[in-house]
């Protein structure tokens, strides 16, 4: 928990997104204003924030009943983030009377239907978003402005097509230029057609074509959002805008699908935010917990790097829809999903709905109300979990999440290069991001994601980096790299690390490249298939292919495969220390974190500045740090169906509580129940 954003009112900022429905009676309004006041919400979120059912238009935008909503608000001391573009822009920026043929997404399926490059579409957008602002920018019960949910935007039409066009061209300066590096031959940029970029002809020349219609993608829809932002911010100055990722995108199997680079889109607006459905989809974090913090973890390291703060904007309540079984959310799910929020650094949580969906697909899901809108069990145990918030939120407000141990480095060229590989297949490269974030998470360290694209004094300043699968580098990213190690950072990497540049040339000299080369103490020589080694005589998976790598004089190879190939090799370079794994190892942790597997990594870095994080638990434990002046709070959450018993490696040299109950706590032992949370608190004596 840290500082409260601008626009901000008093308190940690918690509540639920609120939609207006035509069958509500102002009586159920109240009502459910009431109750949330009571629960001790003070931030809530509005959508649609224009009332189309009072419209005598279809195109005209009214808000009577917004203004109305935001006076209850107001008088209950809470305030309202007005979310200007969702998942239908129907009842947003494109009324469908105003739309035409040549208006749409192409191809049309999405969630979001208008076409964004279309001139007329930005223009209704630009009209739809100076009706909110000039309407409801004065009302005092105004937070801020949630501009775009979800964020995305993908097409293929003729508009975004010459956008495409105009974007090379910049990027390339002249086709001959292109086509060099293309090994093509066109005559003028007008002639590329991304259709074929995945055609088996263009990418046996080179894979740059595929990879940069989707850096087109992403840099085309952070334009779109800067240019939103500063549109808004100059009609309104005063209320933040927010602007959100599609949960984590980088941990999905085809970025194509929605493609966002969140590290750029986070440096556009004033806050940055993410939303999470951890039982939807079907998959169900709460078994994996350790996954779950991963998924908060992507869009909160793009607005730490931003120097945004960070809000979870959707966080599920229930079902995902009325034939989803497995999609439930138990109301100790949903407070431990929720604790989880706050402990990874959310500034803010708004849960996803206050009232279950009366119509749609999402028909009956979704709330923390029975559907007729009078309090469920889910609404009763976030009421208690926040009247222990408010308790404590002093306490969490002292405090904010430690600088990382680990930062597990994304790279988003690096990644779509890796999938160009796959030519469209579902990519593994997610596999060995959970992989790694797992096993240093299952230590009790404080694990995040960074961008290999967006290094700073911060990274420099973090004990262990791992580079996750990166198989293409820059030369200024290598030249940090080294400079990292040099000046005392432990960095591991794994197979055909920086095996080409970022314009798809192979590093003839073999993977790591010359200059890693030195800094790891190895090259590869050739490569193998699948394999599995022994170290320290426990044994290892070395899953998808290995490099057989030649060890430089002086480095340590600390594990062999069966034919004689170094597998792990750790080198001393500078201040620092490397450690080169010759499979993609990610993928072995994130299939299995086991005590002795883990206690080898554990040895390779209990010399380095984050002895005192290390914990022994279970692995359904999650602990997570949070250090202020004189202060330390641990986060311990227990989402096993079993207790757990934690054990601290260092206990700090200080007063310790339990805050949610202010019991004392002596010794290096905590016990926690099934599903529990226990937030401990140490504080210097005088």
């Amino acid at each position: 928990m840290t500082s409260r954003p601008p626009g901000s009112t008093s308190g940690y900022l918690f509540g639920a997104v609120y939609l207006l429905e035509p069958e509500y009676s102002w009586s159920e309004v109240e009502r459910d204003v009431n109750y949330m006041a009571e629960m001790g919400f003070n931030l809530l979120t509005l959508w649609p924030v224009a009332n189309s059912w009072l419209a005598r238009d279809p195109s005209e935008f009214v808000f009577d009943d917004t203004i109305r909503f935001l006076d209850l608000c107001h008088s209950k001391g809470m305030k309202v983030l007005l979310q200007l573009v969702g998942q239908n822009p129907s009842q947003e920026f494109t009324p469908d009377c105003l739309l035409r043929p040549d208006m749409l997404l192409h191809p049309l399926p999405g969630s979001i239907w208008a076409n964004l490059n279309h001139p007329e579409v930005e223009a209704l957008a630009l009209r739809y978003f100076d009706s909110c602002v000039a309407a409801l920018k004065h009302h005092p019960a105004v937070f801020g402005w949630d501009l775009f949910n979800e964020s995305n935007f993908r097409s293929t039409d003729p508009h975004t097509i010459r956008k495409y066009q105009s974007w090379l061209e910049q990027r390339y300066g002249t086709i001959e230029n292109l086509n060099r590096k293309w090994l093509r031959r066109f005559r003028d940029f007008g002639q590329i057609d991304p259709s074929e970029h995945r055609a088996i002809y263009s990418v046996w020349s080179s894979l740059l074509p595929p990879v940069e219609i989707e850096a087109f993608h992403a840099e085309n829809l952070t334009a779109i959002c800067r240019s939103w932002c500063e549109h808004v911010k100059m009609r309104d100055p005063d209320h933040p805008v927010i602007i959100d990722g599609t949960s984590a995108q980088l941990l999905e199997t085809d970025l194509s699908l929605r493609n966002c680079d969140e590290y750029e889109v986070a440096r556009t607006c004033d806050i940055y935010g993410g939303t999470f459905y951890p039982k939807s989809w079907g998959r169900n974090l709460g078994d994996k917990p350790w996954e779950l913090f991963l998924y908060y973890s992507i869009p909160r390291g793009a607005a730490v790097k931003a120097g945004k703060p960070y809000f979870i904007d959707e966080l599920q309540t229930h079902t995902q829809s009325l034939l989803t079984p497995g999609s439930e959310m138990l109301p100790r799910e949903l407070e431990l999903c929720i604790w989880a929020a706050i402990a990874a650094g959310g500034n803010a949580v708004q849960l996803w709905r206050w009232r279950p969906f009366l119509r749609g697909y999402q028909s009956t899901g979704r709330g923390l109300t029975l559907l007729d809108g009078t309090p469920g069990p889910r609404g009763e145990a976030v009421g208690r979990l926040v009247r222990s918030l408010r308790r404590i939120e002093g306490e969490l407000g002292a405090v904010k999440p430690a600088v990382p141990d680990v930062t597990v480095m994304l790279g988003y060229r690096s990644r779509l290069f890796y999938d160009a590989f796959l030519r469209g297949a579902p990519s593994h490269h997610p596999e060995t991001i959970r992989g790694w974030h797992r096993a240093f998470t299952a230590l009790g360290l404080e694990v995040e994601t960074g961008s290999i694209e967006h290094l700073d004094d911060r990274d420099l300043a973090t004990p262990i980096i791992v580079l996750p699968a990166l198989v293409s580098l820059d030369d200024g990213q290598v030249a940090w790299l080294e400079n990292y190690v040099r000046q005392g950072g432990l960095l591991i990497a794994e197979a055909r690390l920086n095996a080409l540049d970022s314009w798809d040339r192979a590093r003839t000299e073999g993977s790591p490249g010359k200059l890693l080369a030195n800094v790891f103490g190895v090259i590869e020589g050739d490569v193998g298939p699948a394999s599995s080694f022994l170290w320290d005589g426990v044994p290892f998976k070395a899953p998808f292919l290995i490099q057989h790598l030649t060890a430089n004089a002086g480095t340590s190879v600390l594990a062999r495969n069966a034919e004689g190939h170094p597998m792990v090799v750790s080198n001393r370079y500078g201040s620092g220390q490397t450690i080169y794994f010759a499979a993609i190892q990610g993928f072995a942790w994130q299939s299995e974190a086991s005590t002795t597997t883990l206690a080898l990594l554990r040895s390779c870095v209990d010399s380095t500045r984050v002895a005192h994080h290390f914990v022994r638990k279970p692995e359904m434990t999650i602990v997570r740090w949070h250090e202020g002046q004189n202060r330390i709070v641990a986060y311990i959450m227990n989402f096993d169906s079993a207790d757990s018993e934690v054990r601290f490696a260092q206990i700090p040299a200080m007063a310790s509580r339990e805050l949610i109950s202010g019991a004392p706590i002596a010794g290096d032992k905590i016990t926690l129940p099934p599903q529990s949370v226990r937030i401990v608190e140490w504080t210097m004596t005088s």
